[in-house]
Parts: C-alpha cells; sequence; structure tokens
C-alpha cells in the first residue's frame, strides 16, 4: 500500500499472481494507492485468476486519504480474472480526493466506481475526477456523483461507458479530443470537440448486460 509519495520508473514489472479456487471477499489488487503515485515507466500488472474473485493493477482508495495518481509511461493491466481492472478509482470518500491523470502509456481499463450500494447506489456526492490528455486506454467506465469530474482531451481510447445508470443520472460533456472507438451517448461528447473524431456508438445495455465492466466482455 502506497500512502505517501512514491515514483515508479524503468523497464521492470510489478505483478500480483494469486491464484484461488474461490473469492476472497475482498479485491486482490497489485498496488492499493491512497497517497501520490506517479508511473513514470515499468509495467504493473495483476494476473491474478479466479472465477468469482475482484481485483484491479491500481486501487486508488480514497477511503482515509487523497489518492493522486498520474501515468506518464509504462503498461498497467489486469490481464486474469473478467473481473479485474487496471485502475480502479474507489471514489469512498466525500471529502477526500481520488484523482487519475493518463498522459501516456498503456491502461487495458478504467472503472470510476461511487461505491454506495443498494438502495443508496449512486446517490452519495464523492469526489473523484479523471483527466485523460494522452496514452492509450483500452476502456473507461464512468459510474455518477454530482462531484465526478471527467475530462478527455486527447489519447487514443478504446470504449467510454456509464455503468450502473441510476435515475438516468450519467456525467456528460467530457470528451473534447482524443481518438476514441466507440462511446456510449452522444451526450458525452462535447458541443465543443472537434467534428471529425472518429468516434462510432456502442448500446450502454451491451454494458450492464456483460456484468462487471471489462474489456474483455464488450468484445467477446
Amino acid at each position: 500500500n502506497n500512502t505517501g509519495d512514491l515514483t515508479i520508473t524503468g523497464n521492470g514489472s510489478v505483478i500480483c499472481n494469486y491464484t484461488l479456487a474461490g473469492s476472497t471477499g475482498y479485491a486482490v489488487n497489485t498496488i492499493v494507492n491512497s497517497g501520490k503515485l506517479t508511473i513514470d515507466g515499468a509495467t504493473i500488472e495483476n494476473k491474478s485468476t479466479a472465477s468469482a474473485q475482484i481485483g484491479y493493477a491500481i486501487d486508488n482508495n480514497s477511503t482515509s486519504y487523497d489518492a493522486i495518481l498520474v501515468v506518464k509511461a509504462g503498461e498497467i493491466k489486469a490481464s486474469g480474472s473478467v473481473y479485474y481492472d487496471g485502475i480502479r478509482q474507489f471514489a469512498n470518500s466525500l471529502t477526500k480526493e481520488n484523482s487519475v491523470t493518463i498522459e501516456g502509456g498503456k491502461v487495458s481499463s478504467i472503472w470510476v466506481q461511487n461505491p454506495s450500494d443498494g438502495a443508496e447506489k449512486n446517490t452519495k456526492d464523492v469526489r473523484a475526477s479523471l483527466s485523460v490528455t494522452g496514452g492509450e486506454v483500452e476502456a473507461i467506465y464512468l459510474e455518477y456523483s454530482e462531484e465526478f469530474d471527467a475530462a478527455i482531451s486527447g489519447g487514443n481510447i478504446g470504449t467510454v461507458a456509464h455503468y450502473d445508470v441510476v435515475d438516468e443520472k450519467v456525467l456528460t460533456g467530457f470528451i473534447t479530443g482524443g481518438i476514441i472507438d466507440d462511446v456510449a451517448t452522444e451526450a458525452m461528447i462535447s458541443s465543443s470537440a472537434p467534428e471529425k473524431m472518429g468516434l462510432s456508438m456502442i448500446s450502454p445495455s451491451s454494458v450492464v448486460e456483460a456484468g462487471k465492466p471489462s474489456i474483455r466482455a464488450i468484445s467477446a
């Protein structure tokens, strides 16, 4: 767990490879970040496998502290279970900041999560921000909070989709640039975005029916 100010550089790898038959009941992560983490090289990977397990290469967790993640280079990926993501923003605070900035490198998927459940799902105004200005991201999945801020102005992105939509509340107008293969709704695209961005549309139901966010579930 990182609760300080950590920068990872170089050409090496940080890998979680946890194998079990069932589920531990909690996330199995390569790195939990509850501080400031900069990835400027190396590969951060979670290749754990289990039929009913969840986990992330980087779990950006703001439950108790500000969680600030900046990706400048390198690769962040989850290559094991279908229930794994490259980066999860576990935005579990009304006051602490949960920030992810992608400037370069490659990321398999990003899930911006409002972790309230049941009748409270996506009703808590927890804080989070996601900015993509460069790099490559295979998939981005966004839940909703009044305090969530997303901005995509560059980079190469496969899919941008809403997840766990409640009362039709979704983030809108946050895409102003970049090369994006698929977006769930036109409302994601800002009126100031270039006319030719190479965007195509996907059905939001394809994400919901796939269960937990996963680029593998959508592309299968």
